[in-house]
């Protein structure tokens, strides 16, 4: 649950062993620092978890054909309730029982097709018009043009 003795690299390269091989005081306390800011992510990341796991969201997931799976195994593990439809004929309807259950959108470009794409821009649309929280994941964000396009459209 908790993380000690954090620091980062480019920290520790300023600031790190002195020549006999130990931790300077200015890098202890950067260390101390780190510490106490784990500390506090950590406890905020169980409260989010336990808001969530209280809450039970329905989470509406396009997402890519390797993490599929994950994704909802994943949102399973942590009490919400994942919804994996794609068609473009459903969406709309899909976002408005995700409205309805006060739920999000979360969107990954990982697998890309024009069927895809349309998807994507349909349920961001809806996401928007009904004011629903979404998450766009740009997977490979400018590896490709089209990507890189499709993401910017988005």
């Amino acid at each position: 649950r908790r993380v000690h003795g954090i620091l980062d690299h480019s920290t520790y390269d300023n600031i790190g062993p002195n020549n006999h091989g130990n931790v300077t005081p200015k890098a202890k306390q950067q260390i101390v620092q780190q510490s106490m800011k784990a500390d506090e992510l950590s406890d905020q990341m169980w409260e989010t978890l336990k808001a969530v796991k209280s809450r039970r969201p329905l989470v509406h997931c396009i997402t890519n054909l390797v993490s599929m799976d994950i994704v909802g195994n994943g949102l399973i593990a942590v009490g919400a309730t994942p919804a994996m439809i794609h068609s473009p004929d459903e969406i709309v309807e899909v976002l408005k029982i995700v409205k309805r259950n006060n739920g999000i959108l979360y969107c990954n470009i990982g697998t890309l097709s024009e069927l895809w794409v349309s998807s994507l821009k349909i349920a961001i649309q809806a996401a928007r018009d009904y004011g629903i929280l979404w998450i766009l994941d740009p997977l490979a964000f400018g590896f490709t043009e089209y990507r890189t396009v499709t993401v910017l459209d988005l």
